[in-house]
């Protein structure tokens, strides 16, 4: 009888999880042959964090079956050869492997408990509000909601695309493609894996037909302080920071070290009267942060380009930024790789892969 029940609630289990991976299947206008189902749920039976599996899995598959719209037990197969073909090699490799694969699902829990909130999605703000003025709160739907409804909701999702250029907006629930050829934006860049709010409705063929696309509402650190007070916050105390962000820095033009010298003449000089007056904080590096993205050079890199090239190009920086001492030994200096910078990852991975270690 226990052996039973217990074969029982399995079944249960495994007839969700079809359910589950139909539905999707359908999200993205595909039809999933019943011979492709069984070793599909099977791989994916075999890790607790289904949904995480799955939506990488969806990838893989979209890869394998390019413009077919019928998913058939070969395609299932292929995908399940290309995971056990390219396993992580060993423990600290598959800790990074399943970081990796969660970092933006991890940021967009972050950024969601953000916007819920935001006095605009705070349903307890705007009943306090309304007495005051005509104020309406805004709803957040889940992707898994939509399903057979055609009135407008506003999403919260990542933003993701195909090979084959289809957008999709993808949240805990799973993925939809998304038709913005109409879509009114709030302005800003809007890049793979970047977190969005959109407004619409899904449309006669199955796409979710965006009204209005925009960025999340941002959130003062005050009020996160209020809302997560076990966070560190380092920077506290620095209300004077100063954070520089320079894009496509090529360290390989010589017009563009002149302006960085002329840029790091003038910080040199406000670091040392604030030195002189002793308004500086410990450490320094709170006060001025340079944050240079690539490419950092003119010419792409590719695989076959020497290492000595590239270790150049940051040695012409180390020896302009030797002309200043107090940026040099007190502030702090990101570099972001560009999409043909040489990384330790596929460029069109975000966050992109850091640069490989190079010493000038």
């Amino acid at each position: 009888s226990r052996s039973r029940c217990a074969g029982m609630g399995a079944n249960v289990k495994d007839r969700g999880l079809q359910r589950k991976v139909s539905q999707m299947m359908r999200m993205r206008g595909w039809d999933i042959r019943p011979d492709a189902m069984a070793p599909l749920c099977q791989l994916l039976s075999t890790d607790d964090d289904t949904e995480g599996n799955l939506n990488l899995l969806l990838k893989r598959i979209e890869d394998v079956a390019g413009a077919s719209r019928i998913i058939s037990a070969a395609v299932i197969a292929e995908v399940v050869s290309a995971a056990n073909t390219y396993p992580c090699q060993d423990e600290h490799s598959a800790n990074l492997c399943t970081a990796k694969s969660r970092a933006p699902l991890t940021r967009f829990g972050i950024i969601k408990e953000r916007v819920r909130r935001h006095p605009m999605f705070d349903a307890a703000h705007v009943h306090h509000e309304a007495g005051r003025r005509k104020i309406q709160s805004v709803h957040l739907s889940r992707i898994g909601s939509l399903r057979g409804r055609r009135d407008s909701h506003v999403l919260l999702g990542l933003l993701t695309e195909t090979d084959a250029g289809t957008i999709l907006l993808s949240d805990e629930d799973g993925s939809i493609p998304l038709d913005i050829s109409h879509a009114h934006t709030s302005g800003g860049f809007f890049t793979p894996f970047s977190t969005v709010l959109v407004e619409g409705s899904i449309n006669s063929a199955g796409m979710f037909e965006v009204a209005e696309l925009g960025h999340p509402p941002c959130e003062r650190g005050v009020h996160l302080n209020d809302a997560a007070p076990d966070l560190p916050n380092e920077n506290a105390g620095a209300t004077d920071a100063m954070l520089l962000v320079f894009s496509d820095v090529h360290l390989d033009q010589p017009e563009t070290l002149l302006k960085l010298e002329m840029v790091l003449h003038g910080y040199e000089i406000a670091g040392k009267q604030l030195m002189e007056t002793g308004e500086h904080r410990a450490p320094f590096a709170e006060t001025f942060t340079f944050v240079f993205c690539g490419n950092f050079s003119s010419v792409p890199h590719t695989p076959d380009t020497p290492r000595s090239e590239i270790m150049l190009l940051f040695k012409r920086f180390a020896e302009l930024l030797g002309r200043f001492p107090v940026l040099k030994q007190h502030a702090h200096f990101i570099f972001i790789a560009g999409p043909s910078d040489p990384s330790l990852g596929p460029a069109t991975t975000l966050q992109h892969p850091p640069l490989p270690e190079v010493r000038a």
